[in-house]
């Protein structure tokens, strides 16, 4: 079966992907309401930075990069702060009705888990293809920085609603936007608190993750 040639991360995924898409579907036939369709939307998005990943890995030359997989990489920085944006479709629960509450509490944890995942595991997938060429502390300094630009496409997305397509339909909008926040850092408070507060949450659920993945890995040798 295919299934079983699978990584353990894509077999993860894909049971993690399964079990989210499952509690969406349920709902809309329980309640002939498509109130939280657009998570799949969301999720699908979420899961693109790890398939980019993938294919980064697989084009990367052994001494350097090479055009092909540098231009892969943008896409998946690009793209890579919507694996963890999900995580704020929590605050869709004031939509919910109240007998509806905790099942859609439960859907929409599990789409921000899946999508939290498969970010981690993006990252995951770059850092071991960077570490050909970056030594461990720039590789955690990247990893760090990466994290924090997460955090700031999230206010991007979440705040101010702007999309990843939008740095090709709308730039010049898009990066006046980021330039005003930059340059203006004290009347922008919360653009910069959201950025570092997710940014670091996201950090530290990576180095935790990362001891995890270490110590089971130790254990099964």
């Amino acid at each position: 079966m295919k299934f079983l040639q699978l990584s353990q991360q894509s077999k993860t995924l894909l049971i993690l992907t399964g079990l989210s898409l499952a509690t969406v579907v349920a709902r809309i036939f329980a309640t002939e309401d498509i109130l939280y369709l657009f998570l799949i939307w969301n999720l699908f998005l979420a899961a693109l930075p790890y398939t980019f990943a993938k294919i980064t890995a697989r084009h990367a030359k052994p001494k350097n990069l090479g055009l092909r997989a540098m231009l892969l990489l943008g896409f998946w920085l690009l793209f890579l702060p919507n694996s963890f944006y999900i995580v704020t479709d929590l605050i869709h629960l004031k939509r919910s009705q109240s007998h509806l509450i905790y099942f859609d509490l439960l859907m929409i944890a599990s789409f921000a888990i899946t999508g939290l995942m498969y970010g981690y595991y993006s990252i995951q997938v770059i850092s071991k293809t960077m570490a050909s060429y970056w030594n461990k502390t720039t590789l955690s300094l990247a990893t760090l920085a990466v994290y924090l630009l997460c955090g700031f496409g999230i206010y991007l997305g979440r705040v101010l609603r702007w999309n990843s397509w939008d740095i090709i339909t709308q730039p010049a909008q898009l990066f006046r936007d980021i330039a005003v926040i930059v340059l203006n850092p004290l009347s922008h408070l919360q653009s910069w608190g959201i950025t570092i507060g997710f940014g670091v949450f996201l950090y530290t659920l990576h180095l935790v993750m990362q001891r995890y993945s270490i110590a089971v890995g130790s254990k099964n040798l």
